[in-house]
């Protein structure tokens, strides 16, 4: 990896500091310590690629500046894929180094002297998989586990199932048509659409919630918009695009760790809303959308964290809006969409490696639909429920289509409630599919959850029924928020 350059940060004695280090395509990137930004570089450094090295700085192949501190943890990832995992430990013959839990592989130092191992595995936290509980000399697993957060009871450990938490502080306006999206440290719920059809007002606010689900107000995004699209990369969350008072926005927001924003106005070549967004190798991938009945577009547009615009070579199959977009493996998959002619659904499926090369496309949807929600789960992409003409009515869809890392398409057991306009977010190895509406424009609360072999269970219902909603994770938590319904605050 090429280097950032070098920061004045005081870095105090015994206190401990979370760095995150960042290096998008062709040398731009950033340096966070405890949330601040400390480098961010957004031209490419030039140079020749060197080996980055732990405990010591590689000054062009000469070893220097050692590092005389603890080490907790260090993740490497490429793009969104963790390919390093290192936890501090001590070998069979007790010599202290690195276990790498993604090759499975222990490396100790390769430098000169030797590592001191700090506590032992028998005093450091673990997390605790399975618990039991002894009753008449029998032991009993416990299932679940809570304890009382002023007068409620909250569930504190599901022993590797899901539980209902309840609902938390809700959003600051009543709002739908909204995104969501993730930082490395809290929840975005941005932008959405205030009124009906006749009367709309148009929102700019952000509610951001941390991993103790504690809810602040960090700065707007640029222009108030509906129908944006959200996605993560490298621990900051992306916003683009969206509808404004007949007109579409054409700004991309990015918030970083510490929930600073940075914004590029008109960097969308089209105007347009009810796109879809997810991230693949180190880009924010948007793609589709709609200005009006008439006009759609196929373009995809890709950000790196400076914000720097790319185009793919390749467009979408097709001209598409109210499609849906995640990402397996080194695929970036948008899925499902309304086509040219309204309400015709399609079901063509496009893919783009982590260079953004559009590949071959994969098999489409066993049934073409719109507005279905996607996430992924262990080795799946999955697009759930959705909305198709038949000729003469427009019905809701229960279909789960799942496709593997080589985008092998299989199909999943279907949603326990046929439905579309729905939010999914994936926890702890779990999808979970949530809310939605039904024929006849009733709205539903029902949460379906997959896990990473695609078994399906349905869970607590949503506190209220609600569609045009959104969701995302921190933490240990997914959240949904905001929707149309009897409460559009509400997040759960």
């Amino acid at each position: 990896t090429a280097a950032l350059g070098t920061t004045s940060a005081a870095i105090k004695d015994n206190t401990d500091y979370e760095i995150v280090s960042t290096l998008a395509s062709g040398g731009a990137g950033n340096l966070v310590v405890n949330g601040t930004t400390e480098i961010n570089k957004t031209a490419s450094i030039s140079g020749a690629d060197i080996p980055m090295y732990l405990f010591a700085r590689n000054d062009n192949g000469s070893i220097s500046r050692y590092f005389n501190g603890r080490l907790y943890y260090c993740k490497i990832y490429k793009g969104s894929n963790l390919v390093r995992d290192y936890v501090p430990c001590t070998n069979s013959s007790g010599v202290a180094g690195l276990y790498d839990m993604v090759s499975k592989s222990f490396f100790g130092n390769a430098g000169t002297g030797t590592f001191k191992a700090g506590a032992s595995e028998q005093s450091a936290a673990r997390k605790i998989k399975k618990g039991y509980i002894g009753i008449e000399n029998v032991a009993h697993k416990i299932k679940k586990a809570y304890i009382g957060i002023g007068g409620v009871a909250r569930p504190c450990w599901s022993g590797g199932e899901l539980a209902y938490y309840g609902t938390i502080t809700p959003l600051s306006q009543y709002r739908h048509r909204l995104a969501a999206a993730s930082t490395s440290n809290h929840a975005l719920f941005g932008g959405g659409y205030l009124g009906d059809y006749n009367s709309p007002y148009y929102v700019a606010t952000v509610n951001a919630y941390d991993k103790a689900l504690t809810r602040t107000t960090p700065t707007a995004l640029a222009v108030t918009c509906s129908s944006p699209a959200a996605t993560s990369l490298n621990g900051c969350a992306f916003f683009g695009g969206g509808s404004n008072n007949n007109n579409s926005a054409t700004h991309i927001n990015m918030y970083n760790q510490s929930l600073t924003l940075t914004s590029n106005a008109n960097v969308f070549d089209f105007n347009r809303y009810e796109l879809a967004a997810t991230s693949v190798g180190n880009y924010a991938v948007f793609a589709g959308g709609w200005k009006e009945l008439s006009t759609k577009y196929r373009d995809a547009l890709a950000f790196d964290i400076s914000l720097t615009k790319t185009s793919p070579s390749s467009w979408l199959g097709d001209y598409m809006c109210r499609l849906s977009a995640t990402t397996v493996g080194d695929y970036a998959l948008f899925g499902g969409a309304m086509g040219y002619y309204y309400p015709e659904a399609i079901a063509m499926v496009n893919a783009y490696d982590s260079s953004l090369t559009k590949q071959t496309n994969p098999a489409s949807l066993s049934v073409a639909r719109y507005y279905c929600a996607a996430t992924t789960v262990g080795n799946y992409a999955l697009f759930g429920g959705g909305e198709y003409y038949d000729g003469s009515l427009l019905k809701q869809q229960t279909t789960v289509d799942a496709y593997d890392k080589s985008l092998t398409r299989t199909t999943a057991t279907a949603l326990s409630v046929a439905r579309d306009q729905l939010a999914a977010t994936t926890v702890d190895g779990f999808a979970l599919f949530g809310g939605g509406r039904l024929y006849g424009n009733k709205v539903d609360a029902t949460v379906d959850c997959y896990d990473a072999s695609l078994t399906r269970t349905t869970q607590n219902s949503l506190s209220q029924a609600r569609y045009l909603l959104a969701a995302t994770t921190i933490g240990n938590y997914a959240l949904f928020g905001g929707g149309y319904g009897k409460n559009q605050t509400e997040v759960d």
